[in-house]
């Protein structure tokens, strides 16, 4: 299989395209249900088979395990969508304003809101770290003890799915600069989240859009990034209104996301098809490239990388290696990326003997 059949497909699972017309062998079906286990997509495209003509669909076995993987997706959703709508309560009732990140709020934008393959639920929560902290410790719902700068984690016992209980709405970015005015848009745009059918705070899509451009280019400097990201974004672009576009269109170099910018914006017109009309900015080609090849080969956050195959050591060598990779992506940006990743990886290492959690890394 190659990848404009796989593109085509999802154009056509998402309902962005009218017909597939292409023939599917056995191989075929088997590397396509691969693919999308890398990639978290198995519900997306089982809807898109869900389409396909009886005698066009994959061998019954694959197709019966392909089913089964898409309905416990739908059942996840909706315990999703429960416990979102049951934690806004619960802080609500504490007096705090609240927004769902990323995942629920994305499930939406989507022409079947349970085809999304969900992960844990992001939860943005007023007042700051010491205070979110300590709302936590009141209430015994302070998790694991945590050395991100943005978000602590919810006690097991406080859900029945992982949360990440976020005090900032995104991790940012390294340059100092455009971080700042990065920050202090989402730290304005969160507030005007709104109640969804769904029960919970929703952020405007004008947040999404450049808080999850920013969250792609985090993880693309680091760990790695998936369809399932880009796949969302498509959903945020066609969603968005022309004037929430061009009102973030006007701001990415302002907010250190032009490049990434260029780049995903090749993606949405390669890989779905997106309408020139709906892009943010002109597309990047050879960015894109550098983006979408490592988005194939790592799959869902770069969980599948080449390099999980080896030590952790040599992991960590890896990384490095990668890094500098990307210094002509954006020198700017990986420079600054590089010298907190040193700062944090040093500093930490009193907390991180403290907490047992020893391992390379500070990002």
């Amino acid at each position: 299989m190659n990848d404009r059949s796989l593109f085509q497909f999802l154009q056509f699972s998402l309902g962005d395209r009218e017909e597939f017309d292409a023939v599917f062998s056995e191989k075929d079906w088997n590397e396509l249900h691969r693919i999308s286990t890398r990639q978290s997509l198995l519900g997306i495209v089982f809807s898109g088979i869900s389409r396909l003509p009886a005698q066009s669909r994959p061998p019954r076995l694959l197709l019966l395990k392909w089913s089964f993987q898409a309905e416990s997706l739908k059942g996840m959703n909706e315990l999703q969508n429960s416990e979102a709508a049951r934690l806004t309560e619960l802080f609500r009732s504490r007096g705090r304003r609240t927004a769902v990140l990323k995942g629920q709020a994305n499930a939406r934008l989507y022409p079947d809101p349970f085809i999304r393959q969900p992960g844990d639920i992001d939860l943005w929560v007023d007042g700051g770290r010491a205070s979110v902290e300590s709302l936590l410790q009141e209430m015994n719902l302070l998790g694991e003890p945590s050395i991100s700068k943005h978000h602590l984690e919810l006690a097991k016992k406080g859900s029945k799915v992982p949360v990440e209980v976020h005090f900032k709405p995104a991790a940012g970015l390294r340059r100092p600069r455009t971080n700042r005015a990065l920050m202090k848009f989402l730290d304005e745009q969160i507030l005007k989240s709104e109640m969804v059918p769904e029960g919970f705070y929703a952020p405007p899509l004008k947040f999404a859009l450049v808080m999850q451009l920013a969250h792609i280019y985090q993880h693309f400097l680091g760990s790695g990034i998936g369809l399932r990201q880009l796949v969302d974004y498509s959903r945020l672009l066609r969603a968005a209104t022309p004037e929430e576009r061009a009102e973030v269109s006007g701001m990415l170099k302002r907010v250190g996301l032009h490049r990434i910018g260029a780049a995903v914006m090749w993606t949405m017109r390669e890989v779905f098809d997106v309408d020139e009309g709906l892009l943010l900015c002109k597309p990047d080609a050879k960015r894109g490239h550098v983006l979408l090849r490592e988005v194939m080969e790592g799959g869902n956050f770069g969980n599948f990388a080449e390099k999980y195959q080896h030590s952790v050591f040599v992991r960590w060598l890896k990384d490095r290696v990668n890094a500098m990779r990307h210094l002509r992506f954006d020198p700017c940006e990986v420079l600054w990326a590089e010298f907190k990743y040193w700062k944090a990886t040093i500093g930490l290492v009193p907390k991180r003997i403290r907490t047992g959690k020893l391992g390379l890394g500070g990002r």
